[in-house]
């Protein structure tokens, strides 16, 4: 997961160092340069060393001025490539070659040593259109600087749709107003995903029109935004993120009321634009990245929006607007949904009926509930409601939480949003191109997770009273020397033996951690040897073409435990 930084003890949480077999890493000082003079283009490849073994050693190579580049290695004598990833890469002779791949500007590489040594790198060399320079050799003895830390990855922008009923609603099985009826597990949604407001951009919160009174009211909205301003100053301690209350009333929009299990002709069209769907057009039209429209109310609002972008601008421009929008839709709610997925085939859509994996009334019951979140954890977590369908039907439901974990576990190691095949806290999905449902496991593909999802909730819930140094924090795992929260890739032999470590893994509260490193989805043919080893031997299937997923999940012993994770995918060749 993301590394939390306080604003006072960031500092300091850098000194931690954990002991290990493995050498540290080293920066290569000479650095190349390749300049272009007819362009002004900059390309700069600077080599990492890592992880070193008696035979091989690896490479993480940074490059830096251009997303389009070849970096080219002139390898020592009798030195062999053995593995790569996050880059496509191939060999001739002496001479490796490596261009991006989709996965970022960072990759790496394992080099056989024949025998000699460690620290007798290759030579490297960065391209760029129209530009080149000679190759520089580095140093015999690498310095002992290290490496900067990695960013970890890029918070998604995210607008999130709710049915949100008023906070101090009556649950839909019970007798009462109609315009105080509602699934009160939205509720518990929003006081969720506010004590993760950190790891987003929150573009926009929407009242949506919901089930029973079908009412639409961002008041409901802000009531709970009032709740999580009492508790922001202690969240900023834990993470400087956080978004300011104002910041978030001032994206919390209306929608329509009574759009709630209707036709799509009758809630979409001439004269029924909406506070909300207007503001939708006005993020994405301002967008340079992908915005994720998440729905657990209803999606009467990105589809108006559409409409409106459709009926109003050319065939291009429509197509630019439908490229930069990502949606996450729990179930359909009304017939936008359907009328979105059948016009536009540009449009990328996860649609989710299995959302019930996240309930949970066992152990998670309204007994943990009162404990760990509803009661001395702040005005946030007493917004939170102890029922759903009944007064007795008390503990975690919540099922429109995963349309935002999903997204979530993208900047904490354990998944990548532009493939669901994944899998998340969020659910896995099959399907290919833009068009993505539940995979075939279902419900369980959420609440696989479900314990180490709710005691990391009940953290967060902590930070909201304690100081720094009383709360638990997330830990920071490296992945073969790897610091970011991106998922790898590599490109290994079939049949092969590879070697994983999670050395440099740090705990920024000096925990202890433990190890389990495994497969998910499945695949038949791979063995894992010391799975709860900080260091881990794969052994490929024999057959090419094979996706593996290997899932590396870190947990600490504070109180509670938190896990973290890193993913790498591999393809065998």
């Amino acid at each position: 997961m993301k590394r939390k930084t306080p604003l006072l003890a960031g500092a300091l949480s850098g000194l931690v160092a954990l002991a290990s077999t493995m050498t540290l890493a080293l920066t290569n000082a000479n650095a190349v340069t390749s300049t272009a003079a007819a362009t002004a283009s900059t390309c700069t490849a600077t080599l990492t060393g890592a992880e070193t073994w008696a035979d091989r050693f690896n490479l993480h190579v940074a490059v830096t001025g251009s997303n389009t580049w070849t970096v080219s290695l002139g390898l020592r004598s009798g030195q062999s490539l053995q593995n790569s990833w996050n880059a496509n890469v191939t060999a001739a002779g002496s001479t490796v070659t490596a261009t991006p791949n989709g996965s970022g500007n960072n990759f790496g590489v394992t080099i056989m040593n024949g025998g000699g040594s460690n620290t007798n790198w290759p030579t490297v060399s960065c391209t760029v259109p129209g530009s080149t320079t000679p190759p520089t050799t580095p140093p015999t003895t690498p310095p002992t600087t290290p490496p900067p830390s990695g960013s970890g990855g890029d918070r998604p922008h995210i607008i999130l749709s709710t049915d949100m009923p008023p906070v101090n609603g009556i649950p839909g099985g019970e007798a009462g107003a109609a315009n105080m009826k509602s699934d009160l597990d939205d509720v518990q949604t929003l006081v969720r995903f506010l004590a993760y407001a950190d790891d987003f951009h929150v573009d926009g919160l929407i009242a949506s029109s919901g089930t029973f009174a079908n009412y639409a009211n961002k008041q409901n909205i802000l009531d709970v935004i009032n709740a999580y301003a009492q508790v922001y100053p202690n969240l900023k301690l834990h993470d400087a993120n956080y978004p300011t209350p104002d910041s978030l009333r001032a994206v919390t929009k209306q929608g329509r009321d009574g759009t709630w299990g209707q036709s799509a002709s009758t809630i979409l069209g001439a004269g029924k634009d909406s506070e909300a769907s207007d503001y939708i057009i006005s993020v994405v039209d301002n967008a340079t990245t992908p915005v994720w429209f998440v729905s657990g109310g209803g999606p009467r609002e990105l589809g108006q929006a559409l409409w409106k972008v459709q009926n109003t601008r050319s065939a291009a421009a429509l197509a630019t607007f439908v490229s930069k929008v990502r949606a996450y839709f729990i179930a359909d709610q009304d017939g936008s949904a359907a009328w979105m997925r059948d016009t536009f085939p540009g449009l990328f859509v996860i649609s989710n009926n299995c959302f019930t994996g996240m309930a949970n009334t066992g152990p998670f019951n309204g007994t943990w509930l009162k404990t760990n979140i509803t009661t001395g954890h702040g005005a946030l977590g007493a917004d939170y409601p102890l029922s759903h369908w009944t007064y007795n039907d008390q503990g975690v439901y919540e099922g429109d939480s995963p349309d935002f974990l999903y997204l979530l576990n993208g900047t904490q190691g354990l998944s990548d949003p532009a493939n669901p095949a994944l899998g998340s806290w969020g659910g896995r999905f099959q399907g290919s191109g833009n068009r993505w449902n539940c995979a075939s496991e279902g419900a369980s593909s959420i609440s696989r997770w479900e314990s180490a999802r709710n005691w990391d909730f009940a953290n967060r819930m902590n930070w909201a009273v304690k100081p720094y140094n009383q709360a638990n924090h997330n830990p920071t795992v490296h992945l073969n020397g790897d610091s970011t929260q991106q998922v790898l890739t590599l490109n290994a032999a079939a049949g092969s033996t590879i070697n994983l470590t999670a050395a440099g893994t740090t705990d920024p509260d000096g925990n202890t951690l433990t190890y389990k490193w495994y497969q998910y989805p499945t695949t038949a043919g791979l063995t894992i040897t010391n799975s709860t080893s900080p260091t881990t031997t794969l052994t490929l299937p024999s057959t090419h073409g094979t996706q593996i997923d290997i899932v590396l999940e870190v947990t600490d012993n504070g109180t509670p435990n938190l896990t973290s994770y890193r993913r790498l995918n591999i393809t065998t060749q």
